[in-house]
């Protein structure tokens, strides 16, 4: 798919109401720590895991290391390298605490009163560790596992949410992750998250039925999907089924969250419930009012949010270590990683194919590089060749973009963190170490995305003024759900909150452990290897527009790409190496016979751009056909603004119309003056008797574009098609079309907002 979804338009109005629109406090109780002596010689992490840095642009200890409860404790910085001041010595005499040293005394002391019940529960409710495990593509059950992780701190578990890649097969067992709460989403059409790629194969490895190695394991289940796709749900009930087969045993109710029908309520039922099971298992004990669940969750005690919550131990490097890792990056990629080939020509995220050959561009949209009317799509070439890599029409590419160089510096500066300091850190499987400060926001962490409640609720202790900290808090906690949707969800950039909160100053370590990873996009191809060879194309929208506040905004691959290809164009030597990977589909891909089988296409904006593949390689089996050989039909939907603006490929898709390779081709233009709307639903029932004729003789359907309410639209079409054109009910209609499903000739390749996780 294309990444409209990762990229869509959107700004943060009204920044300041964030700060001022807020009436009270969210009072932040804090996790029962057992108290440890001080001990912070010069440069080296205190009992709260938290140092002072050679990143930071002063010598205040406000942005540095830390590490929390269950880390490491007392890692040793290294010296402050040459440009960057040192921390200033310990001191008897030393000046009243500010800034984070505050904040630590204050910690100390809310731990102190805590009440005794408070302490023997939470005693018991940390007999053994629960571990959220997630797999996430576009972010969403990443939230849900750091939510629920959270939750469950405050609640007194000993609880933490994993990346799936944290988690080796072979070490999980009931000794090592005795309780489970699993939160899994597919990607594409039923395929496994590339997080949870490995831990997927594993689980499904063929292995005789009396081999449990996760007996004694207790889990649970929230899966993710969207209906609209052919295989939904395919594997969180795959990850449901496996751990079962393996000896897991469900202590809590699975559930399913049906984007089309809204997640959020399935959720908020599934976690209420949640707590008193969850009390049973690890307790062995009912919290009082076990027969009602709002009752057993206010039942549990309310001791403090962890903080910092088990933050990764972050060593700042010096020395030869220092210039080695900044000498390293310079050339990056490796040579190693520039020549790997996989002799199957299967790539990944984390071994990517690179192509070091300059792209090639062209703007399918009016205006050039400008666009029309805030459009603008560009058709991308990337040459593999020697790559292996063997493609179908209706599989994707993926890219690993880079962060606006930009916006990385407006960053930095803000955070004030030295861009060449060098360190190393463990616990975050998507940072390789030793990294600098510069290349880990611009190749590592998502500093663009929607803003979270999680990463919220991780900034929250850092705000200095205690203000600004109530407010932030609030935002991030349940009572103040109302106001983080009007105010700050569904708003982009790390650096958009922290302008808001001008206070805050978090230590690197919250930070790589907060922002999501900067995940690889993917494009639906455009290209036929009959055709095309090892090039592959897509279509992608280039995402810039203009934030309520004033300030520009602009998509992370889309304009990566237009860069590089910018430079690649103006230059005959190669602008620098792009990772890519090829995504499989399962189910979305033109039928066997492509000259006799009949298809229905619809695809609206970029959504028509795997169709292009599915034409050319049409096109290519019918030059060879036999005269004789039955030819089925094949109608295109296409829709846009307007046809001198956005119609993509239209020269292609009009000489496919000439030559019979399309049966129909059939437009819908929404932005054409002096005519009303016209969008591919209409066009679909405008044409319903030919449409319903097709569907008679067997014809396969595609929907590729907006999920969000083109889908929807669309299959209601359809639908009324049947009723109108095929003599049958409106339940009749829906249980054809949901027959076609299964059958997988009703074939969808849509992305909602935020939905699909995915």
């Amino acid at each position: 798919t294309t990444d409209v979804t990762q990229e869509r338009a959107m700004g943060l109005g009204g920044v300041s109401l964030v700060v001022g629109g807020l009436v009270g406090g969210f009072l932040l109780r804090r996790k029962k720590i057992k108290a440890k002596k001080p001990s912070t010689p010069s440069g080296s992490a205190n009992t709260e895991g938290v140092a002072t840095s050679p990143g930071s642009a002063s010598s205040v200890g406000s942005v540095g290391a830390g590490a929390g409860a269950g880390a490491n404790h007392g890692a040793q910085a290294s010296s402050s390298q040459s440009s960057a001041p040192a921390p200033a010595p310990a001191s008897a005499s030393a000046p009243a605490a500010t800034g984070g040293s505050a904040l630590l005394a204050q910690m100390k002391a809310r731990r102190a009163a805590q009440s005794s019940s408070a302490k023997k529960s939470s005693s018991n409710l940390k007999a053994k560790p629960v571990f959220v495990l997630y797999a996430s593509q576009t972010g969403t059950c990443r939230e849900i596992a750091k939510n629920l992780a959270a939750e469950a701190s405050t609640k007194g578990f000993q609880a933490k949410a994993l990346d799936m890649r944290e988690v080796n097969f072979d070490n999980l067992s009931v000794a090592t992750h005795p309780v489970l709460v699993l939160v899994t989403s597919s990607t594409g059409d039923g395929d496994p998250p590339d997080n949870a790629a490995k831990l997927y194969t594993k689980v499904r490895k063929k292995r005789p039925a009396s081999e449990k190695p996760f007996a004694g394991i207790k889990y649970t289940s929230l899966g993710l999907g969207d209906s609209n796709y052919t295989r939904f749900m395919h594997v969180p009930r795959q990850f449901n089924k496996k751990f079962a087969d393996l000896g897991a045993e469900s202590f809590h109710k699975s559930v399913e969250a049906d984007e089309v029908d809204g997640i959020e309520p399935i959720i908020e039922a599934w976690t209420e419930d949640l707590w008193g099971a969850l009390t049973f298992v690890v307790t062995g004990e009912k919290p009082a009012g076990a027969g009602d669940a709002a009752a057993a969750a206010a039942a549990l005690p309310a001791v403090a949010a962890p903080w910092p919550a088990q933050l990764p131990c972050v060593k700042w490097l010096s020395g030869t270590e220092h210039d080695t890792c900044l000498s390293t990056e310079a050339k990056a990629p490796a040579r190693d990683a520039i020549q790997y080939r996989d002799p199957k020509g299967m790539y990944s995220p984390d071994e990517p194919f690179f192509v070091t050959a300059p792209i090639t561009c062209r703007y399918l949209t009016a205006g050039g590089v400008k666009g029309v009317n805030g459009r603008k799509v560009m058709h991308v070439e990337l040459d593999v060749a020697g790559s292996g890599i063997r493609y179908n029409p209706g599989d994707a590419v993926g890219v690993s973009p880079e962060n606006d160089p930009s916006l990385v510096d407006s960053v930095l500066s803000r955070l004030g963190l030295n861009a060449d300091a060098t360190f190393m850190c463990e616990g975050i499987p998507h940072v390789p170490c030793p990294c600098s400060v510069r290349h880990v926001f611009s190749h590592y962490v998502d500093i663009s995305g929607a803003l979270k409640k999680s990463l919220v609720r991780s900034l929250a202790p850092f705000c200095k003024k205690a203000e600004e900290r109530s407010r932030m808090a609030h935002l991030a906690s349940k009572d103040g759900a109302k106001d983080f949707e009007k105010h700050v969800a569904n708003h982009d950039g790390l650096l958009q909150i922290l302008t808001a909160f001008p206070s805050c100053a978090p230590p690197l370590a919250c930070l790589l452990d907060a922002l999501p990873p900067l995940a690889p996009r993917l494009y639906s191809l455009t290209s036929a290897m009959c055709d095309d060879g090892e090039r592959l194309s897509a279509a992608l929208s280039v995402v810039e527009y203009a934030a309520k506040d004033g300030t520009s905004r602009r998509g992370v691959a889309s304009t990566w790409l237009e860069r590089v290809a910018s430079a690649s164009s103006s230059s005959s030597s190669p602008s620098g190496a792009i990772g890519v990977h090829l995504r499989k589909s399962a189910g979305f891909r033109p039928p066997v016979d492509v000259v006799g089988s009949s298809v229905i296409m619809v695809g609206p904006g970029t959504g028509v751009a795997p169709y292009r593949g599915f034409l050319k390689e049409r096109k290519f089996a019918l030059t060879s056909a036999s005269a004789d050989a039955t030819r089925g039909d094949w109608m295109l939907f296409f829709g846009c603004r307007h046809p001198e603006e956005d119609y993509l490929y239209r020269e292609e898709f009009e000489k496919h119309a000439a030559d019979g390779t399309l049966t129909k081709l059939v437009t819908a233009f929404s932005r054409v003056d002096g005519q009303p709307k016209s969008y591919v639903q209409h066009r679909l029932k405008e044409l319903g008797k030919d449409v319903n004729a097709a569907l008679a003789r067997g014809a396969s359907i595609f929907v590729c574009g907006d999920g969000a309410g083109m889908a929807k639209d669309v299959r209601a079409a359809f639908a009324d098609i049947m009723v109108t054109h095929g003599d049958m009910t409106g339940g009749e209609a829906e249980m054809a079309l949901q027959k076609m499903v299964s059958d997988g000739r009703y074939v969808t390749e849509v992305w909602c907002d935020e939905a699909h996780d995915e």
